[in-house]
């Protein structure tokens, strides 16, 4: 089923938040999901990533992400400490993610079903001169990318969610 998860309990994906990278849980989250995702052959998928380097901006660190799309995932690490996960609905060149996500998400839910399990969001952002819109659940550790641009489309679909941690 598209935007459906696979049973990872034993790896959930939110812990993974703070990980070195070179201690190896996302290393061991990682193949789990491969392992997993089998391809249309019928294989597992190979969990090598694309590795992107940013140098620091004005209020932001230097990163590096760690890019599986097909796996639909991007790990975001700043000094080699995980800071941000992002999932993704099998846009921008990713597949869709099929970890199991937080607080009963999926990503094969709309506007409407996310306010229903999460409540009102801590911040909206988007919408304006077309551009898609945004929900943050900042206590939560977490931001719903969805694709439209319209508020009132309660049935916007998901286009990626970033998994940080929580903020207070």
């Amino acid at each position: 089923m598209e935007g459906s998860t696979s049973k990872s309990e034993s790896f959930p994906i939110n812990n993974l938040l703070g990980c070195k990278q070179s201690q190896g849980e996302v290393s061991s989250f990682v193949t789990h999901i491969a392992n997993t995702t089998s391809t249309s052959q019928g294989r597992g998928i190979s969990p090598t990533p694309e590795i992107k380097a940013y140098p620091a901006l004005h209020k932001r660190a230097a990163c590096e992400y760690h890019n599986y799309k097909p796996l639909g995932m991007s790990f975001c690490f700043e000094d080699s400490i995980l800071q941000a996960i992002h999932v993704y609905n099998g846009i921008h060149g990713f597949s869709v993610c099929k970890a199991e996500l937080p607080l009963g998400i999926r990503l094969n839910m709309d506007g409407q079903e996310i306010v229903t399990i999460l409540g009102e969001p801590d911040d909206k952002m988007g919408g304006a001169h077309g551009g898609p819109i945004s929900l943050a659940y900042k206590d939560k550790g977490l931001q719903i990318n969805f694709i439209g641009s319209d508020w009132e489309d309660r049935h916007n679909r998901i286009d990626n969610i970033t998994i940080h941690q929580p903020l207070e």
